[in-house]
């Protein structure tokens, strides 16, 4: 019966994607749709800039002065660079045992805990779908896969939009 409630809310999630027009709209269904299926404190999208250098919040759900929406931060010395960097979920049980650069801001919100799955498209990744609690260890397998799936989702969709504002710009 979970399992059926979960797989029913990832589809709610993609017809909602499929619907959504323009950048704002799609990162709304995101953070405001994903705390259905997992239940976290923070959820936010980080896109990669054009040299892969920084990322950016670009969407926010939660609290958090020190990592808020326009924030940009470099990939290196991060949680979610390293799941860019080696194209994987990852989930931190504990962040107050990170020295990683994000992790140290995400502790001072009051987060304790988060999983991350990167947005790849092709060979290329776009970005970082991220879910943060204020509980240690608030995570599993069962959300990391989730999350990866609605990551999976949202790349498709900002990759998609961004060719059809670039083929409207063309013209």
């Amino acid at each position: 019966e979970d399992q059926a409630r979960r797989l029913a809310l990832i589809n709610e999630i993609g017809r909602r994607l499929s619907e959504a027009s323009g950048m704002e709209a799609i990162f709304r269904v995101v953070t405001e749709r994903l705390r259905d299926l997992i239940s976290g404190d923070r959820t936010s999208i980080t896109l990669l800039d054009e040299g892969g250098e920084s990322l950016t919040i670009y969407a926010l759900r939660g609290t958090g002065e020190n990592l808020p929406v326009g924030r940009q931060f470099p990939v290196a010395g991060t949680i979610v660079g390293r799941a860019i960097t080696e194209r994987r979920s990852l989930r931190t049980d504990d962040l107050t045992l990170s020295d990683a650069t994000d992790a140290i801001l995400l502790v001072r919100d009051g987060y304790r805990s988060n999983t991350i799955a990167p947005m790849i498209v092709g060979n290329r990744v776009l970005g970082t779908l991220n879910v943060g609690s204020k509980r240690p260890a608030a995570f599993g397998e069962v959300e990391e896969r989730l999350l990866t799936n609605v990551a999976s989702f949202l790349a498709a969709t900002i990759e998609n939009t961004r060719l059809i504002q670039r083929a409207q710009e063309a013209q």
